[in-house]
C-alpha cells in the first residue's frame, strides 16, 4: 500500500526495502520535542481525569460535600476543596488523602493550561501554521486535535492515496478471507495510535454541526452503530487528507457533494 524506499539504512536492516516509506519519514528535529510534549500532554489529561473521578468517588464514599465539576476544572487553590469539608480530628488520614488529591489536581490543571498555551504559540509561529488553521476549519477540531493531526501526519504527500492515510490512521481494517471464509483482521496494531484516537474524537465532536450529526445518525441507523460510526470516521479521515493535500479549509459541499448537502440541509431544517 505504501511506497517503498530504495535508500539504504546502515545497520538497521532497512536496505532490503521491506519497511514502508511512510513509516520512515521523520518529523524535522525542531518539532519532535513538541510532538512528544503533545503526546505526553494527552496522557496527563487522562491521569488528571482519573484524579478528578477519584475525588468524586471519595466524596460519595465518605459522605462529604460534592465539589462541582466546574471547581475541579478551574480550581484556583487546592484549599478550596478543604474549605468545602469539615473533617473531625479522628479523620486526619481521610483529610490528608483528600488534600493530596486536591493538590495533585491543582498541579495538573495549572501545568496542562500552560502546556496548551505554549504548544499553540509554537505551532502558530511554525511552518505548520497553515495546516493547523486548515484542519481547525472543520467543526469539532480544536487546538489539541488540530495539533495532533498536524504533528502526527507531518507531510501529507508521503501518502499516495487517501486509503494509505486512512490505513496509517487505523480507521480501516485489513480483512482476511480465503475461499469465502472470514479469518478476522490483521495489522490492527500497525499505523499511528495517536491519529486513531484523534479521529475517534473528531467523529464525536463534529456532531455539533447539525448536518454532520444528521448524516452520522443516518449511517448508524442504516448500518448499525459500530459500522456506521466507522464509515463516518473514515469519511472524515479522507476529507482531512484532501484538505491538507489541496491546502483548502473544510467545505460541506466537498464533503457531501452539492446535491446531497442540499438534501441533508432541507431535512435538518
Amino acid at each position: 500500500m505504501f511506497t517503498y524506499s530504495t535508500k539504504p539504512y546502515k545497520g538497521n536492516g532497512f536496505s532490503i526495502n521491506t519497511i514502508p516509506y511512510g513509516h520512515l519519514t521523520l518529523l524535522p528535529r525542531q518539532f519532535r520535542a513538541h510532538r512528544d510534549l503533545l503526546r505526553r500532554r494527552i496522557k496527563l489529561v487522562s491521569i488528571r481525569s482519573g484524579i478528578s473521578i477519584y475525588l468524586n468517588l471519595f466524596e460519595d464514599q465518605n459522605n462529604l460535600k460534592h465539589s462541582s465539576a466546574d471547581l475541579r476544572r478551574n480550581v484556583k487553590s487546592s484549599l478550596q476543596f478543604m474549605d468545602l469539608q469539615s473533617f473531625l480530628p479522628e479523620d486526619a488520614a481521610m483529610a490528608r488523602n483528600y488534600q493530596l488529591n486536591a493538590d495533585l489536581l491543582k498541579l495538573f490543571t495549572d501545568q496542562l493550561k500552560q502546556i496548551d498555551k505554549d504548544l499553540v504559540k509554537f505551532t502558530l509561529d511554525s511552518q505548520f501554521k497553515e495546516e493547523f488553521e486548515i484542519v481547525k476549519s472543520m467543526k469539532g477540531i480544536g487546538d489539541i486535535l488540530g495539533m495532533t493531526l498536524v504533528y502526527e501526519t507531518h507531510d501529507i504527500t508521503r501518502f499516495k492515496t487517501p486509503g494509505d492515510y486512512a490505513s496509517y490512521c487505523r480507521v480501516v481494517k485489513c480483512k482476511k478471507e480465503s475461499a469465502g471464509k472470514n479469518y478476522g483482521y490483521s495489522g490492527t496494531k500497525m499505523g499511528n495510535p495517536n491519529l486513531k484516537w484523534a479521529f475517534g474524537e473528531i467523529a464525536l465532536l463534529s456532531k455539533s454541526d447539525p448536518v454532520m450529526k444528521f448524516f452520522a445518525d443516518d449511517l448508524e441507523q442504516r448500518h448499525g452503530k459500530r459500522k456506521g460510526r466507522s464509515i463516518f470516521t473514515h469519511k472524515i479521515c479522507r476529507s482531512i487528507y484532501f484538505m491538507l493535500l489541496r491546502k483548502q479549509p473544510f467545505d460541506h459541499i466537498e464533503f457531501f457533494g452539492r446535491q446531497k448537502y442540499e438534501r441533508l440541509t432541507q431535512k435538518v431544517h
